[in-house]
C-alpha cells in the first residue's frame, strides 16, 4: 500500500514479528530441499513400500510448502518435521544397506 504515500517524501515502514525462536529455522532450508530431491528420486525408483512410507516422506518434504502457505502453522509444522526426520533417514539408511542406489542420499545427512 506504499502507493498511497508520495515517492519525493521518505517513508519509513517498520514490521514488527511475532515473538518466536528463530533458531527453529536455522538450516532447514536445506533439509527441506534435499528431501525434496530424495522425494523426486522416490518418483523414479520406488522402494519397498511395505517397509518404508512413501507417505512419510512426502508429507515430510512438503513442510516448507505448507508453512509458505500457512505461516502460523509453522512452529507445529516444524516440530513434526523434526520428530519424522529421524524416521526417514532411517529408512533411508537401511534402503542403502539394501541397495547403493540410495546412498547419496544417506550421504546428504539430512540431520545437519
Amino acid at each position: 500500500f506504499t502507493s498511497k504515500f508520495s515517492v519525493y517524501e521518505k517513508t519509513v515502514i517498520e514490521v514488527d514479528f511475532p515473538d518466536c525462536n528463530m533458531k527453529l529455522l536455522s538450516g532447514k532450508k536445506k533439509q527441506f530441499c534435499s528431501l525434496i530431491k530424495f522425494m523426486k528420486f522416490l518418483g523414479k525408483y520406488n522402494w519397498h513400500r511395505g517397509r518404508y512410507s512413501n507417505d512419510l516422506v512426502v508429507h515430510t518434504a512438503q513442510t516448507g510448502h505448507r508453512i509458505t502457505l500457512n505461516p502460523e502453522t509453522a512452529r507445529k509444522e516444524i516440530q513434526d518435521f523434526d520428530n519424522n526426520l529421524p524416521k526417514i533417514i532411517e529408512m533411508i539408511k537401511n534402503a542403502a544397506a539394501e541397495n547403493p542406489d540410495y546412498l547419496p542420499y544417506y550421504e546428504l545427512n539430512l540431520a545437519e
